[in-house]
């Protein structure tokens, strides 16, 4: 009977927040945490790159867990994450908002330190200004 090998669930599961992007020391690993799926039947999660410098997605996994760790080479360009979930007929949810990552640059010069960094392009009109903090205690 052809009815009854349809799946008769086909609601995609609710999508995830993507809470953090974060590089790892030293640059060679992005840590990604997301909230869990609000819909009792999800299975896991699909993780998506955008890549910084040609725009070309790619899927690098897929999860049951709410983080997920991308190693490789160093790191050098901001690329962006998003989380896709799914659920055991296989439906998929929509993506997560982008988890982008900055990467930032210093380096030292006679009486001055230098930094500077990509800016964060995934909010509709950019970051207003970033906040740099110097911590002055010698032990980090």
């Amino acid at each position: 009977n052809q009815a009854s090998a349809t799946p008769m669930d086909v609601t995609p599961p609710r999508p995830v927040h993507l809470l953090h992007a974060t590089i790892v020391t030293p640059n060679k690993e992005v840590l990604l945490e997301w909230n869990k799926s609000a819909s009792w039947d999800t299975k896991g999660y699909n993780i998506w790159k955008r890549d910084g410098l040609s725009g070309v997605f790619s899927l690098l996994g897929s999860t049951a867990d709410t983080f997920y760790k991308e190693s490789g080479p160093e790191i050098s360009a901001s690329h962006c994450y998003f989380i896709e979930p799914f659920d055991y007929c296989n439906n998929k949810g929509e993506w997560s908002n982008a988890g982008c990552i900055i990467i930032i640059k210093g380096s030292t010069a006679p009486g001055r330190n230098n930094i500077s960094w990509n800016e964060y392009k995934e909010w509709t009109h950019g970051a207003a200004y970033y906040n740099v903090y110097r911590n002055t205690d010698s032990t980090g």
